[in-house]
């Protein structure tokens, strides 16, 4: 009797399951099947006729719970904030329609014979050998391509249902390792062949940052890079070694490769890199667009930047004077999809924002003492002691090994 009160013309009901009204139940339907919902720990107002869901507990069947586990926090305050339950059965449909809009508990939704036929045909097309991997639904797929300078560049493409059909609608999606976002112009004015069309806009795509990469390539292949560690096409980011305890990060702008840097950031107590800094800042007429960028920074600064050729990038390893490695490990952040091997991520992750440095660019002031530290090592570390103060995300207090005045700043991750 209740299963057939909760749904009225399409609207989600609840049914009490008590006298003193504190539970209630209903049932949300997905794609043709309808998932029980219970909202228990109510307060009704006997005064006013009213319910009060502050403190009220959400309760949904398991296979529908696994779908809307990201959502959980928003149901929560969605609940809590709700006037009453018709309204909140309404937010409830909504978002329950964005979770399982392709997948009901375990089960994906997954392409037809036709989907499957199109696309062997059209890999036969471009070539199997562009082919660097292929999801298990084969809704995701990456192809490879050259640039005109012979660099490798992959393209992930998430292949609609409707790919199937001939001059559809739907977008694929697309994401590459570049400085920006790959955008597919669609419909394109022949999709006959839909990833040789994707391949020929890449590669139109790539030929807005060859100046961009071939500045890059030159200062990695001629200079000692510190971080990033594996750069990636997608970042411009470079922090170069100067000495052994001093080095110097900046950003090179993908639209404007050869111009001036619009900032250096030194890292190294003031006797490493004092100078540097002053030198830095009547830099402006010193810079020619038409020579290298090793080369500006080696007029600009008035030093002769550390080649791989004649140094060993060890030389620069220096250890963190707290937990004695030189690069922090990486955290482990792969989604429970990414573990259980789907191929629709690889591309995004590649793209995801750089973290920060994970090599000690934090040095004790005192020359004779010279310490580096991770700020993060160093930030911990201060914080445990009670002799140092903190202010915001910036803790002052002593070196551990001279006693110098010495500080941290640390930005947590929200």
């Amino acid at each position: 009797m209740n299963k057939i009160l909760s749904r009225v013309s399409g609207i989600m009901f609840f049914v009490s399951e008590d006298g003193e009204r504190s539970s209630y139940r209903g049932y949300v339907c997905v794609q043709g099947d309808e998932f029980a919902v219970r909202v228990s720990n109510v307060k009704y107002d006997a005064p006013t006729g009213r319910i009060v869901l502050k403190n009220a507990q959400l309760d949904v069947e398991r296979a529908l719970a696994a779908r809307l586990k990201p959502q959980h926090a928003t149901l929560k305050l969605r609940l809590a904030q709700a006037s009453s339950l018709e309204g909140f059965g309404a937010e409830l449909e909504e978002l329950v329609a964005i979770c399982c809009r392709k997948q009901v508990g375990n089960q994906v939704a997954l392409p037809s014979a036709k989907y499957y036929a199109r696309l062997m045909a059209e890999l036969d097309v471009v070539g199997w050998n562009r082919l660097r991997q292929l999801s298990d639904d084969l809704r995701s797929l990456e192809l490879e391509i050259m640039d005109k300078s012979g660099r490798s560049h992959t393209v992930q493409v998430l292949l609609p249902l409707q790919y199937e059909d001939q001059g559809f609608a739907i977008k694929p999606e697309c994401f590459v390792d570049a400085p920006e976002p790959f955008e597919l112009q669609w419909p394109s004015d022949n999709n006959q062949v839909v990833l040789d069309e994707v391949l020929k806009q890449f590669e139109l795509f790539l030929d807005r940052f060859q100046t961009f990469w071939n500045v890059l390539d030159a200062l990695d292949a001629t200079t000692c890079v510190l971080e990033p560690h594996r750069p990636a096409r997608a970042t411009g980011r470079r922090r170069l070694a100067l000495e052994r305890h001093a080095s110097v990060q900046f950003e090179v702008d993908p639209a404007h490769p050869t111009a001036m840097l619009s900032e250096l950031s030194f890292f190294g107590n003031q006797a490493s890199v004092g100078a540097l800094r002053e030198r830095w800042g009547s830099a402006s007429s010193r810079w020619d667009e038409t020579r290298s960028l090793q080369e500006n920074l080696e007029d600009v600064l008035k030093i002769t930047l550390p080649s791989q050729k004649t140094t060993k990038p060890d030389e620069f390893a220096v250890e963190c004077g707290i937990c004695y490695s030189y690069r922090l490990e990486e955290e482990d952040e792969d989604t429970e999809e990414t573990k259980q091997g789907s191929g629709a991520t690889s591309m995004q992750q590649k793209r995801a924002p750089e973290q920060g440095s994970r090599i000690p660019d934090r040095l004790c002031e005192n020359a004779k003492c010279n310490r580096p530290f991770h700020v993060k090592c160093l930030f911990d570390w201060l914080r445990a002691l009670p002799t140092s103060r903190q202010s915001f995300h910036t803790v002052f207090g002593e070196c551990p090994y001279c006693r110098e005045a010495i500080s941290a700043k640390f930005q947590p991750k929200f």
